[in-house]
């Protein structure tokens, strides 16, 4: 079947519809308007207050009044409580969902090659339109354009077929077309939580540690199964500890200690499950943290918070006055191609 105006018309559109989505019931039901009008104490807009607050409806209200805009734009704040919402049992709404899939700068870039994509199924078709008129005379011409069908089966093929190019790219140590590629699939299909996943391990392994952690944040807020997002905080962990952030790590550690055993209960077969590889990492972030600023760490540990339970192996060292070098092996999570299942 030959693509007319209106086809041309309606792919192009769907790609638009893909990169940035149709406006979310969080847009227009008011509930947004209603959340952001609710009583709030300024001083809570804070970092550490963010970080030890277990009440979900302050967390929504104080995520609503960012998004209003009215306190001023914080989009590291905004993103740090989105986060605790997620660690103290809530979830987020579509919409965040689908802008937290990819970055904007890789969303446009994805989206761009999508409707140039759109643009070449199109050539064939205006060519022939063409020739037809400037040869009614003549024999019929062959029939070349190929058929589309614009359906959920397509994008989701194409995104798996995005997904294995960059499985390939990573195997073969191109880092940057690895997460290039991931984010066309994300682009492709914005509700799955495998493909930002994926770019997290391509963006960290290309050394560009803070769009590792924003890839491993997106996947989280799609709110991915056990196994998933084990790795996800993994991934999210091992980037903080790139950017010296040991507590953010640590947090990040904490609930891949609370997700392993439902994620192994699943019959998971990822190697970074099955290892626990967040225990290593774990000891590596307090040792990092207890080499770096000693005083910081040893105010942590002493406040017994999550993971500030610490074992006999560090318990002597945090008691003590002097700060001690600590070198800790961890192996490196490899299994991001069992996003695939």
């Amino acid at each position: 079947m030959m693509l007319n105006a209106s086809d041309v018309q309606g792919l192009r559109s769907l790609a638009e519809a893909t990169a940035g989505g149709p406006k979310s019931a969080t847009d227009t039901d008011g509930n947004l308007e209603a959340l952001a009008s609710a009583e709030y104490d300024v001083e809570h807009l804070d970092y550490g207050y963010v970080r030890e607050c277990t009440d979900l409806h302050e967390l929504r209200v104080l995520s609503a009044v960012l998004r209003s805009g009215k306190e001023g734009l914080y989009p590291d704040l905004e993103t740090a409580i989105e986060d605790r919402i997620i660690q103290v049992g809530g979830s987020l709404g579509p919409h965040d969902r689908r802008l937290g899939a990819v970055d904007e700068p890789t969303r446009s870039a994805a989206a761009s090659e999508i409707s140039a994509w759109v643009e070449s199924l199109a050539a064939p078709s205006k060519a022939l339109t063409e020739s037809k008129k400037s040869n009614k005379s003549g024999p019929p011409l062959p029939v070349t354009d190929m058929a589309v069908a614009v359906d959920p089966a397509l994008h989701q093929a194409l995104a798996d077929a995005e997904n294995r190019k960059g499985h390939e790219a990573l195997r073969s140590g191109d880092f940057q077309e690895a997460a290039d590629a991931y984010a066309r699939a994300s682009v492709l299909q914005p509700s799955d939580p495998r493909f930002p996943a994926n770019g997290a391990v391509a963006w960290q392994r290309a050394g560009n540690r803070d769009r590792a952690a924003a890839c491993a944040q997106a996947a989280l807020r799609l709110a991915p199964p056990p196994p998933l997002a084990y790795k996800c905080y993994l991934r999210l962990a091992t980037a903080r500890l790139g950017q010296a952030r040991y507590r953010d790590a640590l947090d990040a550690l904490d609930q891949c200690a609370r997700l392993a055993p439902e994620a192994i209960a699943m019959g998971a077969g990822s190697a970074s499950v099955q290892q626990l590889l967040h225990e290593p990492l774990q000891a590596k972030a307090r040792a990092d943290w207890m080499n770096a600023d000693f005083s910081a760490y040893r105010a942590w540990a002493e406040a017994g918070v999550g993971s500030a339970s610490l074992p006999s192996s560090t318990a002597a060292a945090v008691s003590s006055k002097t700060k001690k070098k600590l070198q800790i092996v961890v192996v490196e999570d490899e299994d991001e191609e069992d996003d695939d299942e």
